[in-house]
């Protein structure tokens, strides 16, 4: 059969859809793309977004400051509609912001999963960042950052 027989069989809707699917089989056969490194070894063997959170709380530690332009919040968990659940804050001064990143993002993933997972519900409201000061700690005076007046939402 000549191309000119072929081109008066195929309608421009039966060569759309057969340019649709070619483009699909070429999507199909490339390779994925890498997997971006993971920050350190000891975030390979996270699972939970428990397990993650206690790795972000270990890196923020105490938050320790000096001035509140050391202190920083960010937000954490994931709602079932989307943006985090709470905020915490972090000192510029004891935690490293790329691996603190990196966790934040881990622990979002897992809890996103879990959510899913469990079809769980969301309010859909935002959950506005409280911002993060240096203040004295009650307990011991200690000068840390601490989240504003609307102070931590339940992670657990």
């Amino acid at each position: 059969m000549t191309a000119a027989a072929l081109t008066r069989l195929a309608s421009p809707a039966l060569l759309a859809l057969l340019a649709l699917l070619a483009c699909l089989f070429a999507a199909c056969a490339t390779e994925p793309a890498a997997a971006p490194a993971e920050p350190a070894a000891t975030t390979q063997s996270l699972r939970s977004s428990a397990e993650w959170l206690a790795a972000i709380e270990r890196e923020i530690g105490d938050a320790a400051c000096e001035t509140s332009a050391q202190c920083r919040t960010i937000g954490v968990g994931a709602k079932a509609c989307g943006g985090p659940q709470a905020y915490l804050a972090w000192s510029s001064e004891v935690s490293d912001p790329a691996r603190l990143a990196a966790l934040v993002s881990g622990h979002r993933e897992a809890r996103r999963l879990e959510v899913e997972r469990s079809g769980l519900l969301s309010d859909c409201r935002i959950t506005p960042d409280p911002g993060a000061a240096c203040t004295g700690r009650a307990s011991d005076g200690k000068r840390v950052c601490q989240l504003g007046q609307r102070g931590r939402a339940s992670l657990r």
